[in-house]
């Protein structure tokens, strides 16, 4: 298991086009049903793999692959639902994305560990529940400074890159993927 956490990179591009702006969710009705479909299997998945995990004292590879392409999938849509970023995502996350998720390498870990992780992800779990909350208020500020602008400042970009970021650490930690506890601190 790897301390290293589940990174962002990028987050550049600042131009929206303006026509996009809006009409962005009405061309992402094929994500939310994709994405649908994948919290369904994240559902069974997640458990799963703390089973399998605390069993054989590592991560299967194929659960680590299927739980760091669903993070990895889920920051590039997020970043464009939020206006983070403006190209329309894939749905795979395989190619290069304006703002992406770096997972690191699987790596094996204590069963102690692993048996504990359901308790000691619950304080960055609800605080990844109560940001989210803040992630919708984001976006809609973010939508009315890029429709008039036609840009995303700075700032409001990294604010919304540091919410995304800690919902991925927090999902690296809980899936078993990193040993790295999420946090605020700028790494």
């Amino acid at each position: 298991m790897t301390s290293e956490p589940v990174l962002l990179n990028g987050g550049e591009d600042l131009y929206r086009g303006r026509l996009m702006v809006p009409l962005r969710y009405l061309a992402a009705i094929p994500h939310y049903i994709w994405w649908g479909v994948f919290r369904f299997f994240i559902l069974f998945a997640v458990p799963l793999n703390w089973v399998i995990s605390l069993i054989l004292g590592r991560q299967p590879m194929i659960m680590y692959e299927f739980l760091s392409g669903y993070i990895r999938y889920r920051t590039q849509l997020l970043a464009y639902l939020t206006l983070l970023a403006d190209p329309y995502p894939g749905f795979a996350a395989v190619r290069r994305y304006p703002v992406e998720a770096d997972v690191p390498p699987s790596q094996p870990t204590g069963r102690l560990s692993i048996a504990l992780r359901p308790i000691t992800i619950l304080p960055a779990f609800i605080i990844v529940q109560l940001l989210q909350w803040g992630l919708v208020a984001f976006t809609v500020v973010a939508f009315v400074v890029c429709l008039v602008l036609g840009r995303m400042p700075m700032r409001l970009q990294f604010l919304g890159l540091g919410v995304v970021q800690f919902m991925n650490e927090t999902s690296g930690y809980g899936y078993i993927i990193t040993s790295s506890y999420p946090g605020f601190g700028s790494r």
